[in-house]
């Protein structure tokens, strides 16, 4: 029997590479976002089908569920981003999760992985793991930890499975137009001479998106207990370091011009994930 999921920001960065993953995995993936996708090449796939949805519109999920039968879900849609400053997280994005994912319990999910951040920690510095308590200093990352209260609350009262995924930093090709990644790929592409970053010695946790979502699925589909689970690659490694080794594989000539951006201050100087718990809920996957 073929198994039906539903992704919601099915056509963004990581969303359209799940839908693709998926498929290839034998599942019949229903990919919901809110533009029109017709013709969006990572969605031209017999099993994969989109639905232009508008997920805060609780009749029209109520009914797209209903039509669809699925009743596994990864779900990937947040608005507001990448302003993780604004309150629009707390003000509309969290009562609306909170209605969307209720909606969605009440009318047959039964299998549902969220992605939160690595956010809802807080502002710490050093290794970051799932037992921790979550003191969150920005909007986003407070307002994703309340949902993640809300799924375990609402775990109590309806009969699902849930995975929670604090996803860290990751990069590839088809990341926003603001990312570093992508910023310094089309230096790359047009011969620039030099390209400003910030000073660089900051601490992060970065994975290839292509490992991300090889993660994402693998959790998704694995028989493990409920609850929290790092997305990441469990080595702290400075943005600088980073680029640098963009740079080296691309072989690309170029100056870098230090401290011309500021660090964001809503981030911690030197943090990054633990990924002991993922690892052992993944052994023998061949994602561990």
């Amino acid at each position: 029997m073929v198994r039906e999921i539903i992704v919601t920001g099915g056509t963004g960065f990581i969303g359209s590479k799940i839908c693709t993953k998926l498929a290839a995995e034998g599942y019949q993936v229903h990919a919901w976002g809110r533009r029109d996708a017709a013709l969006d090449e990572a969605l031209n796939n017999q099993s994969i089908s989109y639905r232009q949805i508008d997920i805060y519109d609780v009749s029209a999920v109520r009914t797209a569920l209903q039509k669809t039968g699925a009743s596994e879900m990864i779900h990937l849609a947040w608005g507001g981003l990448p302003n993780y400053m604004s309150n629009h997280h707390m003000d509309t994005e969290l009562v609306n999760q909170v209605q969307f994912i209720r909606t969605s319990v009440e009318n047959g999910i039964r299998r549902l992985t969220q992605t939160g951040t690595c956010f809802e920690y807080g502002s710490r510095d050093g290794e970051l793991d799932e037992s921790m308590e979550c003191h969150p200093t920005n909007p986003y990352g407070y307002a994703k930890h309340a949902l993640q209260r809300y799924v375990e609350f609402l775990n109590k009262e309806f009969n699902f499975s849930y995975r929670w995924l604090r996803l860290f930093y990751m990069y590839g090709e088809g990341q926003g137009q603001k990312s570093l990644y992508t910023l310094l790929r089309k230096a790359y592409e047009r011969g620039d001479a030099s390209f400003d970053i910030s000073a660089g010695h900051q601490i992060r946790d970065f994975m290839p998106i292509q490992e991300v979502i090889d993660h994402i699925v693998a959790l998704h589909a694995a028989d493990i207990p409920d609850g929290i689970y790092n997305v990441c690659s469990g080595k702290p490694v400075s943005v600088r370091q980073l680029v640098e080794g963009w740079i080296v594989d691309w072989d690309y000539q170029v100056h870098l011009n230090l401290g011309k951006h500021p660090i964001p201050s809503y981030e911690s100087l030197a943090f990054w994930g633990n990924n002991a718990k993922t690892k052992a809920a993944l052994k023998g996957t061949g994602n561990d």
